[in-house]
């Protein structure tokens, strides 16, 4: 029954996104005409659940384009392949950008796979570098990433000035399929880049100060430990608030007596 889900999968998405001819828009592993047997790594349940939510995502946002207009700047869901109990799952409020990035991003596949490798380990937008400057490199790989709101928007201001209804509706579907994404990969910590975006899921308490602010909020996440921090890029906060957030992240996700 998964092998006859999973063919049928790659052949709508393959039917959606070609106009005959070979396929070329998804990653060779993912052709309908290739032989599940020889797949080099098999999918597991967590994958197979991430690539139907995919599949969903892309359908619903088919369905609200009409209504989001010259808004409708394609969808982002993971940073990175999903991981079945990551040290840290990092989740965003949701993907910035406007047009030229969603088609950047479409030429790649972002509307069908994840990246193989979580960007934050691998890319040079500031985000990325900020997280290589808290967290050893070679640690990231083996953390996964999500947005909170899978939608693109260049900031917040615009994404509010969407019909509330439909905001509204949109943030329940991808925040429901966030939360099964999480429930599958069971991350050891949930870390949240800013507090509006651990605010989204529930309460926050204040977690830890630093120089007289709050740099830290713990609150739960699908049931699971979460941390949400100053905005990493969005904020003003110095070099030793980062190295603080930082220590009480390493601390919670990886003790020191896994640190070595």
């Amino acid at each position: 029954m998964a092998r006859c889900a999973q063919r049928l999968w790659a052949a709508r998405l393959c039917s959606a996104s070609c106009k005959g001819g070979a396929c070329t828009c998804l990653m060779d592993f993912l052709h309908p005409c290739r032989k599940w047997d020889t797949l080099p790594t098999p999918m597991n349940s967590c994958e197979e659940l991430c690539r139907s939510i995919y599949l969903e995502t892309g359908e619903f946002y088919e369905k609200t384009k009409p209504e989001l207009g010259e808004n409708a700047l394609g969808f982002s869901i993971l940073y990175g392949r999903p991981i079945i109990n990551p040290p840290i799952l990092f989740i965003g409020y949701q993907p910035g950008g406007g047009a030229d990035d969603d088609r950047r991003e479409q030429e790649h596949g972002s509307h069908e796979r994840w990246p193989e490798i979580i960007l934050y380990a691998t890319e040079n937008w500031r985000l990325a570098k900020r997280m290589r400057c808290m967290f050893d490199p070679e640690k990231l790989k083996g953390c996964a990433g999500l947005n909170a709101i899978f939608f693109r928007a260049p900031d917040i201001e615009t994404w509010n000035k969407n019909p509330r209804e439909l905001r509204q509706r949109i943030e329940r579907f991808c925040m429901s399929q966030a939360i099964r994404m999480i429930d599958a990969m069971q991350p050891t910590l949930i870390v949240a880049n800013g507090f509006k975006t651990l605010s989204l899921f529930g309460s926050t308490e204040p977690d830890i100060e630093f120089e007289g602010r709050v740099i830290t909020r713990s609150g739960l996440i699908a049931g699971r430990p979460a941390i949400g921090t100053l905005h990493l890029t969005g904020a003003h906060y110095s070099v030793g608030a980062r190295c603080k957030m930082a220590e009480r992240i390493r601390n919670l996700a990886w003790p020191v007596s896994r640190n070595g």
